[in-house]
C-alpha cells in the first residue's frame, strides 16, 4: 500500500509539473497577434505557437532624405540620449470623420543609406500606446499607417519664397530699384512642391522673379510685370 502511495505522489507531481510547462509566458507586457496552436493539440520543442508583441512601447521607421536629415540637425548613427532632448515626432491618423493623435520621439537614426530607395531611416519611439498615449481610447495600434510630423530646429531668420523661384538649387533672380537683373546665391534651409525656404541672400522687400527668363544674365534690363493677389 505504502509502495502504491509513493507511486501515486510520485504521478501526481509529475502532472503538476507537465500542467505548469503547458504555461508558456513572455518576459513582457504584451498582446497576442496570432495564435498556430490550440487546446489539445501536442507540441514540440521548436514549435511555433503564435506571435506577441510588447505594449510598453511601439516604434516606428520614419523614412527621410538627407536633405530632411540636415534640416533636423541629426547625423547618421543618432542615438537618443547622453542629455540632448530628442526630436519630437507628433503622430496623426485619420479614421472615419475624426483626427487621432499621438506623441513621441526619434530614439535612434539609421547608420546607412538604403541602397534601394536612397533614403535613410529614422526610428521614433512612443510610450505605452495601449494606456495612457491612447488618444480618446484610441491605441497607437501595430500595423497602423500614421502621418508624422517632426520638429525641427527653430530658425530665427528666414525668408518663404515660392518653389518657382529657386534656380539651379541655389540661385534666384532679383530685380532691383533700377530694373536689372541680380543673380544671387541664396542658403537653402528647405523646399517643398510649393515654397522654398532660405536663410540668406535676399532681404525683406525684394521682387523675385518667378517667371521663366530665358538666356538671363547679371545686370541685363528687364521690364517687371507684378501680380496682384487677385491674378
Amino acid at each position: 500500500a505504502e509502495a502504491m502511495l509513493r507511486s501515486a505522489r510520485a504521478d501526481l507531481q509529475r502532472a503538476r509539473l507537465d500542467l505548469e510547462r503547458t504555461e508558456i509566458r513572455v518576459p513582457f507586457h504584451g498582446r497576442v497577434r496570432e495564435r498556430n496552436v490550440g487546446i489539445g493539440q501536442y507540441v514540440t520543442a521548436g514549435t511555433r505557437v503564435g506571435r506577441v508583441f510588447s505594449i510598453d512601447t511601439v516604434e516606428i521607421r520614419l523614412p527621410l532624405t538627407d536633405g530632411q536629415l540636415v534640416e533636423l540637425n541629426l547625423p547618421l548613427g543618432y542615438m537618443a540620449g547622453g542629455g540632448a532632448e530628442a526630436p519630437r515626432v507628433d503622430f496623426r491618423v485619420a479614421m472615419g470623420n475624426r483626427d487621432y493623435f499621438w506623441q513621441g520621439q526619434i530614439v535612434r537614426v539609421d547608420a546607412a543609406v538604403d541602397q534601394d530607395t536612397r533614403l535613410i531611416y529614422a526610428t521614433a519611439e512612443v510610450e505605452d500606446p495601449y494606456g495612457l498615449a491612447a488618444t480618446e481610447g484610441m491605441p497607437l495600434a501595430v500595423g497602423m499607417f500614421v502621418n508624422a510630423e517632426i520638429e525641427g530646429v527653430s530658425e530665427q531668420s528666414a525668408y518663404v519664397m515660392p518653389r518657382l523661384a529657386l534656380r539651379n538649387q541655389d540661385k534666384v533672380y532679383v530685380i532691383n530699384k533700377e530694373n536689372r537683373l541680380e543673380i544671387r546665391t541664396v542658403s537653402v534651409l528647405s523646399t517643398s512642391e510649393e515654397r522654398v525656404l532660405v536663410t540668406s541672400g535676399v532681404n525683406p522687400g525684394d521682387r523675385v522673379v518667378t517667371s521663366t527668363l530665358p538666356n538671363a544674365v547679371d545686370g541685363m534690363e528687364v521690364e517687371p510685370i507684378s501680380i496682384s493677389a487677385n491674378g
